[in-house]
């Protein structure tokens, strides 16, 4: 094989495992160009390692989600705070001396 080929080829699958690795890492929020660097210098490892990575996007929208809804997030025992603008009031039944629909 001409090496002229051979480092062609090289810098090709660099290429195509940086933009790999950025595109995932965009993905889920983290830093694309540093991901898209550690994919062209590592190929493969970078790749797999940011396909590794925590989606934040996700958890940013879960965290809001749970908030709107009154859960406490703060790792106290107690899990839905005690707040009137909570959607399910986990009091109801007790307040009003009911039983709930089976």
């Amino acid at each position: 094989m001409d090496s002229g080929l051979f480092f062609f080829l090289v810098f090709a699958s660099a290429i195509v495992f940086a933009s790999y690795a950025y595109s995932v890492a965009e993905a889920k929020g983290h830093d694309g160009s540093a991901w898209g660097l550690g994919g062209f210098f590592l190929g493969p490892v970078a790749l797999l390692a940011s396909l590794g990575l925590p989606d934040l996007k996700t958890r940013k929208y879960l965290r809001l989600i749970a908030e709107k809804q009154g859960v406490d997030l703060s790792g106290e025992p107690e899990v839905v705070q005690e707040k009137e603008g909570a959607p399910y009031d986990y009091t109801y039944w007790e307040r009003y001396d009911r039983k709930p629909k089976e």
